[in-house]
Formats: structure tokens, sequence, C-alpha cells
């Protein structure tokens, strides 16, 4: 039995030390968050928010979030900026991220039609008690 595993640890070893190594890196430094909104969190929870928000932007490294806020856990709410394609930033957009889910809303920008609803969702997943997190 032993014999039979060897062949199989000197496979597998290098192969899960790498994926350890790769899932254990720090997110892009290039998510800058511009208010220290998030000086409250410990570094692997901003790690985890910054890099679920991340997933869903259109130019990740160009990101600017500000404004962060824990409404409850594994839920913050804030607003992101990115480069569009002029290279110029866009207006910041509200967004909740649901970390325990892997879950982000972001207002669109670009569909104004869905805007409101959008915003309304997010403002109702924002709300702290009685006050909204903004």
């Amino acid at each position: 039995m032993i014999t039979t595993l060897r062949p199989a640890l000197a496979t597998w070893g290098p192969l899960v030390m790498s994926l350890i190594t790769f899932l254990s890196a720090a997110p892009a430094p290039a998510q800058t968050v511009v208010d220290e909104s998030d000086r409250s969190f410990d570094s692997s929870e901003r790690a985890l928010l910054l890099s679920v928000l991340k997933r869903r932007l259109p130019d990740p490294a160009s990101a600017l979030v500000r404004s962060i806020v824990q409404v409850k856990p594994g839920v913050y709410c804030g607003e992101v900026s990115t480069k569009g394609r002029d290279g110029e930033y866009r207006e910041f957009s509200r967004f909740v991220v649901e970390t325990k889910i892997r879950q982000v809303t972001i207002t669109p920008t670009t569909d104004p039609t869905r805007v409101a609803m959008i915003l309304r969702m997010i403002e109702d997943r924002c709300r702290i008690g009685d006050d909204l997190s903004r």
C-alpha cells in the first residue's frame, strides 16, 4: 500500500504545494481603498472582500474602492470605480459583496433602465438597522 502511494505523492505533491502557494498569495496591490474605510477589517477579511469584488470588475487593476461598510458578517457595501476604455476613471458605483457566497452586485453605469432597480436592491441589502450605511 505504501509503495503505491509514493508515486501519487511524487506526482501530486508539487501540484498541491503550487496550489497552496497560489491560493495564499495576497490580492493584487493595484486595488486601492482610497479612503482607508477598510482599516478596521483584518487582512484576511480585506483580502477576501477585494478578491470577490475584483472578479466582477472590467479592469480590476485600476480599481478605486471607497466607503466600505460591513453591514453584517460577510456582507460589505461601498463604492468602486475603474478606468474605462479611454483610460479615464468612471463615476463611482455602489456595490454589495457577500463573501460567504462569493456574490457581488454592482450598480450598472451602462444600462440606465436597470440602475434604479439595482440601486434599490443594493440599498435594501446595505441597510443597518433603520439607517442606511450610506
